[in-house]
């Protein structure tokens, strides 16, 4: 405000007050009756939606305070580990009321864990919490889909933020990798300084079709799978796009065990007047909640098969070597399993019974002998 001394302080404290008031009654609060906030019970009190507006001041007032994300990694390399922790969100600013966020988290499972929960799309508002609905309209013989989801945030206790969104699934495999010209490739050096990338991002503009960077810079195989808003079709978002991306993590877990990494990567403009500030965090948040969902399920699974898996390792063990008492070694994902194989699974069968049946199997015995 240009006024220095004590008294352009009150000068400085006074016109922000005022600029205060001025976004609160002419901008925010009837913004907020407008776009998406319900409320999950009736606001009998006015402090919840005071201090919703409070924060989005703050937030336009000083938006270099607080910033979720501001010390986090530009990018996840394969040999950066986050085994074990909670999963890494990235905030950066775009253009034009927009904003683009990266998670990223490591999962003790196999990547094949991750991906079918992530592609089972019928089923997705089973794992991850944020879906309140989730409707499958398409599958397409490529693997991809075409939705629609209902998401629910809740940005105070009382005050919940939904979006709607009817969204175009990509599907693209190991051999079938996204082409260079649908993603914002603006980093490539992992040690590139954050600030650099923040400027970058913010003179970058959205474009459709162009997806946000993947979070995991990998040289390993991956799969992808992008995710795109349906063009004049109703939803919440006049601008979303997002890339989730799995792949193996050797590097991070000792050999013969499995690990795997999953990130999203997502740019979001809301409609209307909306500010982005509003709601950034929030959806960060609910991200790293959904990621943690996934782990937690990606890896339940990983057990279970792997069980499974050594199961019927013994079981044909058993059958391959019924002529031998000699242990026989096998590996089920990465570990050795030691499997003590019977004599002869007929003569166990008639063992304990006596009269006819313990003739029958002394001399199936003396036989095979």
């Amino acid at each position: 405000w240009g006024v220095r001394g004590r008294e352009g302080a009150h000068v400085a404290y006074a016109s922000r007050f005022r600029v205060r008031e001025r976004l609160r009654e002419n901008v925010l609060r009837p913004m907020l009756r407008k776009f998406g906030f319900q409320n999950s019970q009736s606001i009998s009190t006015q402090n919840s939606f005071d201090y919703i507006e409070d924060q989005a001041i703050q937030d336009l007032l000083a938006p270099n305070e607080g910033k979720a994300g501001s010390h986090s990694p530009t990018v996840l390399a394969d040999d950066f580990c986050l085994i074990p922790g909670e999963p890494v969100v990235r905030i950066e600013e775009a253009p034009n009321n927009s904003v683009r966020i990266f998670t990223g988290i490591d999962v003790l499972s196999h990547m094949d864990d991750v991906w079918n929960i992530l592609t089972d799309y019928e089923n997705l508002h089973k794992v991850v919490p944020s879906l309140q609905s989730n409707d499958l309209l398409h599958s397409y013989p490529d693997g991809g889909a075409r939705l629609v989801q209902v998401g629910a945030a809740t940005v105070v206790p009382g005050v919940t933020f939904k979006a709607k969104m009817t969204l175009d699934v990509s599907v693209y495999l190991e051999d079938t990798p996204i082409p260079p010209s649908q993603i914002a490739e603006y980093i490539l050096d992992p040690n590139k300084p954050s600030s650099e990338v923040r400027e970058e991002g913010l003179r970058l503009p959205l474009r459709r079709g162009v997806f946000p960077r993947p979070y995991a810079l990998t040289s390993l195989p991956h799969r992808d799978i992008t995710m795109q808003n349906v063009e004049n079709a109703p939803g919440d978002f006049e601008h979303y796009q997002g890339v989730w991306r799995v792949q193996p993590l050797p590097a991070c877990v000792e050999e013969g065990r499995s690990a795997s990494r999953l990130t999203y990567a997502v740019e979001i403009k809301p409609k209307g007047l909306l500010p982005v500030r509003l709601i950034e965090r929030r959806i960060a948040s609910d991200l790293k909640t959904n990621l943690m969902a996934i782990r937690a399920v990606a890896e339940k699974n990983g057990r279970m098969r792997v069980k499974k898996e050594r199961e019927t390792a013994a079981t044909a063990t058993q059958v391959t070597d019924i002529n031998t008492n000699t242990p026989t070694k096998t590996d089920v994902d990465g570990e050795t399993v030691t499997i003590q194989s019977q004599e002869v699974s007929s003569r166990r069968e008639f063992r304990g019974r006596g009269g006819l049946g313990a003739v029958f199997a002394n001399l199936q015995h003396k036989l095979m002998a």
